[in-house]
């Protein structure tokens, strides 16, 4: 006859499976649109893309933080009514305990949240607390935009289980960035997004990223994505 404690257990990964069962499609359905919708989405050309791409970026997380809240304290009520207590969350839960860092914390994650710390004691110290703490001065790169960058990072590193198909995605979209981009160079416009700009702005902002700077730097993460894809393949 099983003990108390390894019931316990038992429960405990069937809980912790179904939990992160959960949170694992949440995770990939914002990613995917973040991945996919994002790089290609826009609203008014190049008249407001920075403010929408931003707006889109931080719904997407508040509202995927948001959920994985609630599908948390759904589990939580349903271990408390059926494990009695609540014991298999607090296993779950467990890891996060002061105690406990050493296990869960790598490196990486020590240095991001000093870098978070860092973040809030710059925006605290700082003579202009609104525009550091939302970034409208900016490119909206304030507190309130990293602290998402940092949320991200540890939902992803801590409940997302990384598929392949995901970096197939990410070419996907990539090829129609970069698609409209090359148009772009030749002056074909053809999203006619350059008819409200002025003519000697039409070389700063291209496809449907905006800033050129930017456009670059996708064309770098989608050629290290193939490179490794090529490298790592088997055949």
């Amino acid at each position: 006859m099983r003990s108390n404690y390894e019931k316990t257990e038992k429960n405990s990964d069937i809980f912790s499976e179904s939990y992160a069962s959960i949170i694992n499609v949440v995770i990939s359905f914002f990613t995917i649109l973040l991945i996919l919708v994002f790089p290609l989405i826009y609203n008014n050309s190049y008249i407001d893309i920075l403010v929408f791409k931003y707006q889109f970026y931080w719904g997407c997380v508040v509202a995927m933080l948001a959920l994985c809240l609630v599908f948390s304290i759904i589990m939580l009520v349903i271990d408390i009514s059926k494990n009695g207590g609540g014991e298999c969350t607090r296993l779950f839960f467990s890891r996060l305990l002061p105690k406990n860092w050493r296990k869960t914390f790598c490196s990486a994650d020590i240095w991001v949240i000093l870098f978070w710390i860092m973040l809030v004691i710059s925006t605290l110290q700082s003579d202009y607390f609104y525009e550091s703490f939302w970034g409208n001065e900016g490119r909206y790169s304030g507190l309130f935009l990293l602290t998402l960058y940092v949320a991200t990072y540890f939902m992803i590193s801590r409940f997302w289980k990384v598929k392949v198909w995901i970096l197939d995605l990410f070419l996907l979209s990539g090829l129609g960035v970069c698609y409209v981009g090359i148009t772009d160079y030749f002056r074909m416009d053809i999203l006619n997004f350059r008819y409200n700009i002025a003519p000697e702005h039409w070389d700063i902002f291209t496809s449907t990223i905006g800033n050129i700077n930017f456009l670059h730097s996708l064309y770098c993460h989608g050629s290290g994505c193939c490179s490794s894809l090529v490298c790592h393949h088997k055949e």
